[in-house]
This record gives C-alpha cells, sequence and structure tokens, in this order.
C-alpha cells in the first residue's frame, strides 16, 4: 500500500502515504487491521482510498436536532425547493457521532460529484448510506423520519449551507446535534461484532470507523 501511495503522490495534493485523513480499505478491510502502509496488495485484489477529512474536501457539513411536529416532511421539501445545499432528515438512531455524519455526507458529495450515486437524489443516497444498503425502501424502513426527534443534515458548498441555515432556523425548532443512540443499538440494528470494534484502530472512534467503512463499499448498481 505504501508503494501505491508513493505513485500516486502528486496526482492529488491528499495523496500521500501518512495522510491521516485518507481511509485505505483492501478488499473491503481497513489496513489498520492489517499490516497498515505494510499491507501487500495482489492482482485483482480491489483498494478502495476514501477521503476521511471531516467534511471532505469543498463541502461543508452541518448537524443539527429537530423537534417533530406535523407536516415536517412536506416542509422540507418546500425549503430544499429555495436552496442549492441537500437536506435530510435521519433516524438518531442510524447515526453513531458527528464524524458519522460529516464522512457519509462526504461519501454523498463525492457520489454526486463523480456521478455516482445510488439514487436518483443526493438525499436518498445519504440515507442508503446510512441504512448500510442499496435498497432505497429499506434505507426509507431503517434510517427515514420516524415523528420523533430527529437528525437534521444540511451540506455543500458553505454559501449554500449557510443560506439553507437561515431558512432552516426560522422554519424548525433546532438544537445542537448530539448522539442521541448507543453503542449496542447501533451494533445490533447492523449486525456489528463486537469483536469487530476491539479490532479495529483509526483516527475515528471504532463504531464511526466501521459503519463509514461499509458505506463506502456500497455503490450504484451497474449493467
Amino acid at each position: 500500500v505504501r508503494d501505491l501511495m508513493e505513485r500516486l503522490r502528486g496526482k492529488n495534493r491528499e495523496l500521500y502515504p501518512e495522510n491521516p485523513n485518507i481511509i485505505v480499505l483492501v478488499n473491503g478491510v481497513e489496513i489498520n487491521v492489517l499490516e497498515k502502509l505494510d499491507t501487500t496488495i495482489k492482482n485483482e485484489d480491489e483498494v478502495i482510498l476514501l477521503p476521511a477529512a471531516h467534511g471532505g474536501a469543498g463541502v461543508h457539513v452541518r448537524a443539527y436536532l429537530v423537534e417533530p411536529h406535523p407536516n415536517i416532511l412536506d416542509e422540507l421539501n418546500e425549503v430544499r425547493k429555495k436552496v442549492n445545499a441537500i437536506v435530510q432528515i435521519v433516524n438518531p438512531s442510524c447515526i453513531a457521532s458527528l464524524d458519522h455524519i460529516k464522512l457519509i455526507a462526504s461519501q454523498t458529495w463525492e457520489a454526486m460529484k463523480n456521478n455516482e450515486l445510488m439514487a436518483e437524489k443526493p438525499e436518498i443516497d445519504l440515507l442508503m448510506r446510512f441504512a448500510l444498503t442499496d435498497q432505497i425502501n429499506l434505507a426509507i424502513e431503517r434510517c427515514g423520519y420516524r415523528g420523533l426527534k430527529s437528525v437534521l443534515i444540511v451540506f455543500g458548498l458553505k454559501k449554500d449551507v449557510e443560506k439553507a441555515e437561515i431558512i432552516l432556523k426560522k422554519e424548525f425548532k433546532l438544537s445542537p446535534f448530539r448522539p442521541i443512540a448507543n453503542d449496542k443499538e447501533i451494533l445490533e440494528m447492523f449486525k456489528i461484532e463486537r469483536k469487530e470494534l476491539e479490532s479495529t484502530s483509526s483516527d475515528f472512534d471504532p463504531l464511526t470507523s466501521i459503519l463509514v467503512e461499509k458505506a463506502s463499499l456500497l455503490g450504484p448498481k451497474r449493467d
């Protein structure tokens, strides 16, 4: 892996072996649980380089807790018509941390730029990545709005996010984000074993790292 990163050095200012903001997966496994940069790769191995910088390059991410009220989904649709930022409401039981939000938003942002969204709309792609599924109905069932206090996520270019925040704060009762779900709840939902947590090492907490890695392996269906 170190040799590969050296070969890629210079193609992008983020690509160099010791960059802590790049998560490297070999065949779906983060190299920190293998041999780190000394992990050997062979022909046909799949290597994924995932930007892990908070929010990703060029994308700004904000998250709030939002109180439920009637017609909130319809009102959010009206807000989306007024702004260029991406706005989505997510079941807090699917979210491990603020880093989790920022990294998943970054994945959707990169997929949108590369025309590789898993759904027609980035809001649905975001939901699918939190739900760890390529099935829209399951994503909505697992991580969609349930009429309870939820997490409102806004991301995009800085000027677009700032405009969206002004509108959202007028329309909804928002409070600063804090995790609501507990680790046990998330582990059960996504069938993650505790031994998997114990073997994970990265710059983020183990549960966030595992959820982000699994989401990075999702992709659009191809013919």
